[in-house]
Formats: C-alpha cells, structure tokens, sequence
C-alpha cells in the first residue's frame, strides 16, 4: 500500500517542497533538496526529463537556458555535457539516481515526468532503490500515467492541471486573460475532474491552487482518490488550501509550510 495514503490518514495535509525549496535555494539540485528535508516536508517534488545519451536527470525546462548557465534543449545534451553547466551558485544538475539516494528513507517523493517516452527507465530506477510505495508519479499526459500504472500497479499516480503554457501565469500582461481562463475551468472542474482522472487511471489529481474549490474536491474525495494544490507560496494561501481540506500543498516556500 502506498506510503502517501498511510501518510495522509496520519497528517490529514502533506507538505510537499517544490523543487524542494526552489524560492529558497536553486531548484531541482541536491541542495535545494536538502534544504526541503531540513525545514521539514512531507514530501519532495522534482522533474526528471532524459538526456541525449538516455541519462534520467532532474531539470523543469527543457529550454537549458531557465534554469542554467547553457544553451540548447536538455534532450540533446549528454549526461556528461549536463555536468559541466552551473544550474544556480555552482549547483550541477542532479540524476534521478543521485536524487532517490539522498531523498529515500526521509521524505516521500512526487515525481514528475516532463515528457513522455522514459516512463520505464523512471520505473526501473524506482525499483532498484525499492521506492515503489514512497513516490507519486505525476504528469500532464493521461496515456504516460496508464503507462506507468500498467507497469507498476504498486505506484501511486496523480493527474496534473492544468498545463502553464509558455509561463502564462507569470507574466503580467497576461493576467486579465489568465484569470479569465482560470475562472472558466474552476467552473467546470468539478463535473470534468472524474473522467480526466478515469482517462488517466490516476489515483490522485494535483491541481493549481487558483482551480481549487470545494466542490472539485468532493468530487476527487468522492471518488475515494487524493487531491493536491500546488504552487501556494504564501502563508494565506496555505491557510485557505488547507481549510478547504486538500490532502496536500506544494509550495517554492516550505520554510512557511
């Protein structure tokens, strides 16, 4: 049985570190991990994509530049051409191995794959540091999630939305038109929710915490499946998700989890 549901029954709300604490150390790197560990978490959240060489490494963006100090696409680089570049005061990209083995045994983990086509080799990885009830495999594409859930039945899965197309949701101008959009899909989240989740066969959703609402979590609580908010960074927000009852909160700012 999964860790995460033993967990919730116990905590009732998971604190789960984005990129471990991504607002407090670089993300996606070791010590960015670390620090979620120290100030506490549940649960640590990162992002593997492959390499050219079929390497599994944690890096958000595929574009290098976001997040380092390189050029060009994450997938066209090599494990070793990764290691060279500065992913934030001196930080080098970590692999998912390194990842496991410094997370195992102190936290739960959200794994979210960026892309699909790796769905085995995470597997895989997964199993040989006999994490299969510690992590939840997260991600935007239905068909990676019924992959994943067809090779390991053991693993507990989470549909993610809605997908953040070019960073909308960061970029002011955009704000009237994303609110707009985002009061669109909350409307009608809690009548769609059930069957992006069946298409999925996903046990868990996790949601924008501007979709979340009361109604679309009775929907997933209904359906006797986990629901999560991410990415809440202020210490309302938290105490609003919370309220509402979510079994989880993501945050770039576990220091006010």
């Amino acid at each position: 049985m999964s860790r995460w549901l033993d967990r919730v029954k116990e905590r009732g709300c998971l604190h789960v570190g984005h990129r471990g604490a991504a607002a407090l150390e670089p993300q996606n790197t070791l010590r960015s991990f670390q620090r979620a560990l120290d100030l506490g978490v549940d649960a640590v959240e990162f992002d593997v994509r492959w390499t050219a060489d079929r390497q599994l490494v944690i890096v958000h963006s595929e574009d290098l530049a976001e997040t380092t100090n390189g050029q060009g696409l994450a997938c066209e680089c090599t494990l070793a051409e990764l290691r060279q570049l500065d992913a934030g005061e001196g930080e080098r990209i970590p692999t998912l191995d390194e990842t496991l083995d410094l997370l195992k045994g102190k936290a739960l983990m959200v794994v979210d794959l960026k892309l699909a086509g790796y769905e085995e080799d995470v597997i895989q990885a997964i199993r040989r540091h006999g994490l299969q009830e510690d992590v939840l495999i997260c991600s935007l594409i239905p068909a990676s999630l019924r992959l994943v859930r067809e090779l390991a039945p053991d693993v507990l899965t989470a549909v993610s939305y809605p997908e953040d197309t070019g960073g909308a949701s960061t970029k002011p101008y955009l704000s009237g038109v994303v609110s707009l959009a985002l009061a669109a899909m909350r409307a009608t989240l809690p009548w769609r929710i059930h069957g992006m989740m069946a298409q999925a066969q996903a046990g868990a959703a996790m949601l924008y915490h501007r979709l979340m609402t009361p109604a679309v979590i009775h929907a997933v609580h209904g359906q006797g499946k986990l629901v999560g908010a991410w990415t809440v960074d202020t210490a309302d927000g938290i105490s609003r998700m919370r309220e509402m009852g979510v079994d989880s909160i993501t945050s770039n700012r576990p220091d006010l989890l």
